[in-house]
């Protein structure tokens, strides 16, 4: 299953899928939500390489942003 987030994750965020969970024992052929909780470790340090990275990450993120916005508004 792929899945496609455009929330932004956090430690302990929780997002449900419908119907995509284990199968209800008193409903034959229905499913519940499949729920995902995020555990998320940050960093301590970054060497400067893995710095640069993350600012790389966060300028494409905002180029693209714009773009939708910029999409949006047209």
């Amino acid at each position: 299953m792929a899945l496609s987030l455009e929330e932004i994750i956090q430690p302990g965020y929780e997002k449900a899928i419908p119907g995509q969970g284990m199968p209800c024992s008193k409903e034959p052929g229905q499913t519940g939500d499949l729920r995902i909780t995020f555990f998320v470790e940050f960093a301590v340090q970054l060497d400067q390489e893995q710095r640069l990275e993350v600012c790389n990450i966060l300028n494409e993120c905002q180029v693209k942003k714009e773009q939708e916005n910029q999409a949006d508004g047209d």
